[in-house]
C-alpha cells in the first residue's frame, strides 16, 4: 500500500498507531491545521462504538458527535450533501437561499449531509440509542457489496431527521478537501479499516475549541494517540491511492 522511506517511517508509524487503536475500540484524536478550524476532534472506529464511547464523547469531548463517512459508500447509499438538498428545496423556501448566501469562514463547502436515527432507537439522542445508530449505519458501510439494494437496506433501518448527523468525505478524500472528515476516512482507508467512524470536537473549560497544546497534553497524559492533519496528508500524498 506505502513506499516508505526513511523520511516516512516516523510517521507511518504513527498511523499505524492510530489504526491500531481505532481497531482495538479505542479513542483517537485528530487536529486539523491552525489555518482551519484549528480544532482537535475524538474518533472511535464506527464498527466498534458502544455506548460508553457515546458517553465518553459526550463528556470528554462536548462538541457535535456525528458520524464520518467515505463518499462512495454515502453515494450508494443514495445520501445527498446538504448544501445540495437546500439548493433543490429552496425553490419552495427561498429562506434557504438567502441563508446559504453566507459562506463558512474556513471552507468552501460543508461535509454535511442529512441526520438518522435507527428505526428501533426511541428519542435517539440517549447514549443507547446514539450507539445503535452508529454502530448499525457502520456495519452497513462495512458490509457493503455491489448489491443493487443497498439504498433499500440503508432507508429501512433508518429515519430522518434524527440525532446523529452523518458528514460524507470528498470523492477525491484528501486531495479534495482538507476536514476532519477526509482526515478521519483517509486514515482508515490507509489503515485498511471499514471507512466509517464517530467523531466530536474537543471543547475546553471555556467552551473554546481546545487548543493544539492543550490537546497534545491530554493526549500525552492518558495515552491517547495524537495526529496532525499534515502527517496524514502527507503519507495519504505518497501512499498508492
Amino acid at each position: 500500500m506505502l513506499n516508505p522511506s526513511s523520511e516516512l517511517d516516523s510517521k507511518i508509524s504513527r498511523l499505524d498507531q492510530a489504526t491500531e487503536a481505532l481497531a482495538a475500540g479505542q479513542p483517537i484524536m485528530i487536529f486539523d491545521n491552525a489555518n482551519r478550524e484549528g480544532e482537535t476532534d475524538f474518533f472511535f472506529s464506527g464498527t466498534t462504538v458502544l455506548p460508553e464511547n457515546i458517553r465518553f464523547l459526550r463528556k470528554n469531548g462536548g462538541g457535535l458527535i456525528f458520524i464520518a463517512v467515505n463518499f462512495e459508500s454515502a453515494n450508494a447509499f443514495g445520501l445527498p450533501f446538504l448544501e445540495n438538498s437546500f439548493t433543490v428545496a429552496s425553490e419552495k423556501y427561498p429562506i434557504l437561499s438567502n441563508l446559504m448566501k453566507h459562506k463558512i469562514p474556513y471552507d468552501t463547502n460543508s461535509s454535511f449531509s442529512i441526520s438518522i436515527n435507527h428505526n428501533d432507537t426511541y428519542t435517539g439522542i440517549t447514549d443507547n440509542d446514539r450507539a445503535l445508530t452508529v454502530s448499525q449505519f457502520s456495519n452497513l458501510v462495512s458490509n457493503m457489496s455491489s448489491s443493487n439494494d443497498i439504498g433499500d437496506s440503508f432507508s429501512s433501518n433508518f429515519r430522518t431527521p434524527g440525532h446523529v448527523p452523518i458528514c460524507i468525505a470528498n470523492e477525491n478524500y484528501l486531495n479534495g478537501r482538507e476536514g476532519h472528515t477526509e482526515l478521519i476516512v483517509s486514515l482508515m482507508k490507509l489503515g485498511n479499516l471499514a471507512p466509517v467512524a464517530v467523531g466530536c470536537e474537543i471543547l475546553s473549560d471555556t467552551g473554546s475549541a481546545l487548543g493544539p497544546e492543550e490537546a497534545r497534553k491530554l493526549a500525552k497524559e492518558r495515552g491517547y494517540v495524537f495526529l496532525e492533519g499534515e502527517e496524514i496528508k502527507d503519507v495519504w500524498q505518497r501512499s498508492e491511492f
